[in-house]
């Protein structure tokens, strides 16, 4: 018997060994990303993230260069500039791809370890030492090689790698005292105060936010797995509560998500932009609504709406997606306001103060409620034909193996 285990033990660690070993196969991993995919539940998740990855590129490229500033100042921005325009609200609208992430993220965290959790005796879930110690571990382990490994590309490789009047910008400084709570996945926290602005690898904040929220999801899925109206529940009554701290915030400190605010915008930048306890509500929608359909699954898994009422559904879920994007047009029709002056600039002209407050509190909340009714028509296969279709496509699929990649290029 102790030679059998001993056998068994070096039979797992050539097994380990060969597949660490494949994984750097470079015709096996090319053969894994063009050949065709197993239909699921979830395929427009595929779609949702292509198209999320390639609107947060387009409102990069447009941010990236207000740094470095624009010729044709008058072109781009209030009162006359693109900006100004209904179209060009797609590019503001950008930051709202950003949320759709949380909720993808909130929503596969929640189904996949839900699933698996189920499997087990509730005795053993709850000997989270079992468990979750593994679960934090196969997270780092995923992420934090490249992760890393892009950082120092763009701290120690980038600056050189160019030349010119605005080159200089490339070189980061915050990395030479900030690098390592990029590693410890707190740099939306330390510094305290500065937003995007003090950090190192400014996109990289969505990671540390994405990182803390997976850390405490297995607060919110142990008593759904326990009980599941218990858990939902619970999820409900802490998203609404973050929403109700937020609007509060918003209120109290005279926030504001529009970017033309001035003071107000800046501090929204600082206070709010990349704070977990306020950016959470998409991605407890996103564990929610996963909830909701493992809740389906296994209650009334044939169960469909009526067809009228999935396409009332359809259309008030693209509804919210078209207020949340457009519903800011009317505070970018003035001038940029410039400090704390906001005296006919901005905003405030056009825009009330109690509707300022309710758009910048559940402007994201909405978007993401939005892309919720989506995802579960479409896994119930009741949205819309058309836009599921699109969603589901193939060329989709094969983009969205590249999304994690693209991050870190932007």
């Amino acid at each position: 018997e102790k030679t059998s285990s001993k056998e068994q033990k070096s039979l797992t660690k050539e097994k380990f060994t060969l597949r660490f070993l494949k994984s750097f196969d470079i015709f096996a991993n090319l053969r894994s990303l063009v050949s065709p995919r197993k239909s699921g539940a979830f395929d427009i998740f595929d779609g949702i993230r292509t198209i999320s990855m390639m609107w947060v590129v387009f409102g990069h490229v447009y941010n990236y260069q207000i740094v470095i500033g624009y010729s044709n100042i008058h072109d781009v921005f209030a009162p006359n500039g693109l900006i100004a325009s209904f179209t060009g609200q797609v590019i503001i609208g950008g930051e709202f791809a950003v949320d759709t992430f949380f909720f993808l993220s909130g929503f596969l965290v929640t189904y996949s370890l839900a699933v698996r959790l189920e499997k087990l005796s509730f005795d053993l879930v709850l000997k989270v030492q079992n468990w979750v110690p593994m679960f934090y571990v196969h997270r780092i382990i995923r992420i934090t090689p490249t992760y890393m490994f892009a950082l120092f590309f763009y701290w120690k490789i980038g600056p050189l790698l160019g030349s010119g009047p605005f080159w200089y910008l490339m070189n980061d400084e915050n990395c030479n005292d900030y690098w390592w709570t990029n590693l410890l996945n707190i740099n939306n926290l330390y510094p305290f105060q500065g937003g995007v602005a003090k950090q190192c690898f400014s996109v990289s904040w969505y990671l540390a936010n994405d990182f803390q929220f997976y850390v405490i999801s297995p607060i919110f899925i142990i008593p759904f797995v326990y009980k599941k109206k218990i858990g939902m529940l619970f999820c409900t009554i802490i998203l609404l509560l973050s929403i109700a701290w937020t609007i509060i915030i918003v209120k109290e400190d005279n926030l504001s998500t529009f970017l033309g605010d001035g003071e107000p915008a800046r501090k929204f930048q600082e206070m709010f932009y990349v704070a977990p306890h306020l950016r959470i509500p998409p991605y407890l929608i996103g564990m929610l609504s996963a909830m909701i359909w493992i809740y389906k699954k296994a209650h009334s898994p044939n169960f469909k709406v009526h067809k009228n009422i999935a396409l009332i559904l359809s259309g008030f879920a693209f509804f919210l997606l078209g207020v949340t994007c457009y519903g800011s047009y009317q505070g970018y029709q003035k001038q940029f306001c410039s400090g704390s002056d906001t005296t006919d600039c901005g905003s405030y002209p056009n825009v009330s103060q109690s509707t300022r407050i309710a758009y910048t509190s559940l402007s994201r909340p909405a978007w993401a409620l939005g892309i919720a009714i989506i995802t579960l028509l479409s896994a119930n296969s009741q949205l819309f034909y058309p836009v599921n279709y699109f969603l589901c496509h193939e060329v989709l699929f094969f983009f969205s193996d590249f999304n994690f990649y693209f991050f870190f290029l932007i």
